[in-house]
């Protein structure tokens, strides 16, 4: 038996933040990362309308941060990260930002665990 009775939906957010999706699952995350695997997954495991029950004044801001992520990890993994204003080289990545990334996805999780 699962420890945290969510675990299979905090793997999957965390399979579709790293890339490990299923391929069949990749192609939609690619075309539009964000909510739509997070909210896919969730339904599965028998929890509806996660995004309005996790933010009831709007989901917007905590969607389109946790895209930015995704779409940057994939840019890392499919392109080498390559800076499309510098060509040759790769884009910055700071310490900070990595910080900030991790915060965007912990936020997610908190917010949406009480609610599974």
């Amino acid at each position: 038996m699962n420890e945290h009775p969510h675990t299979e939906l905090r793997l999957s957010l965390g399979s579709y933040v790293l890339g490990s999706l299923d391929p069949a699952d990749r192609a939609a995350v690619d075309a539009r990362p964000g909510a739509p695997p997070v909210a896919k997954s969730s339904v599965a495991v028998g929890v509806l309308k996660l995004w309005s029950t996790s933010y009831p004044s709007g989901s917007g801001p905590a969607t389109t941060s946790l895209s930015l992520v995704v779409r940057r990890r994939n840019r890392i993994v499919h392109q080498c990260d390559a800076d499309p204003l510098s060509p040759g080289n790769v884009t910055p990545l700071s310490a900070a930002d990595a910080s900030d990334s991790l915060a965007i996805v912990e936020g997610v999780i908190s917010a949406i665990d009480p609610h599974c």
